[in-house]
């Protein structure tokens, strides 16, 4: 999601929402620090949601939904809200998923109208991605995109996937990246 956002930053503003209650990282790759609110503070009125909201850089800013471990009282709904709230101040608002399969990443799920997954070249990973992408199409996210993580680059990228891929997922719906 960083290097996505960074690359649209180029053209658009776009919006990085760290929804990866009490393990957000999105600042550390960015290097930046992060603000002392997180949306509970704009939730209890202790500040408005641009308080909480990180520039990055011009066309880059950074929302984390939780600063601390305490994430119990995290409203399903809450990440739907926040959305609603700043899609007409960006051009792209892109939510970077906890990597498990719990109520974060259903969260994420049912505000998200395109899934891009990330594989990397382990079995474990194809099997990960299959089972996001059979949740995906369940939640109706039908728009998914396959992004693949440290690849062989002894492979060309389109044979890398066919080779590796081809149990998996239908070759059709892959994104091909070269580096």
């Amino acid at each position: 999601s960083s290097m996505i956002g960074l690359s649209l930053s180029q053209k658009y503003q776009v919006l990085l929402i760290d929804a990866d209650l009490g393990l957000k990282n999105l600042d550390l790759i960015f290097n930046v620090i992060s603000t002392n609110y997180d949306i509970s503070d704009v939730v209890k009125g202790r500040c408005e949601i641009n308080e909480a909201i990180i520039k990055i850089k011009d066309n880059l800013s950074l929302l984390n939904l939780c600063l601390s471990s305490d994430v119990r009282s995290f409203p399903s709904y809450l990440l739907e809200t926040i959305i609603e709230e700043l899609k007409n101040d960006y051009d792209y608002i892109i939510v970077d998923s906890p990597a498990g399969i719990e109520q974060g990443f259903f969260n994420t799920l049912s505000v998200c109208t395109k899934a891009i997954i990330v594989l990397n070249d382990e079995i474990t990973s194809f099997e990960d991605g299959r089972k996001i992408q059979r949740l995906c199409k369940i939640n109706n996210v039908k728009n998914i995109i396959y992004v693949m993580n440290r690849f062989d680059k002894k492979y060309s990228v389109r044979d890398y996937v066919k080779t590796k891929f081809s149990y998996y997922f239908n070759t059709h719906e892959l994104f091909y990246i070269n580096n």
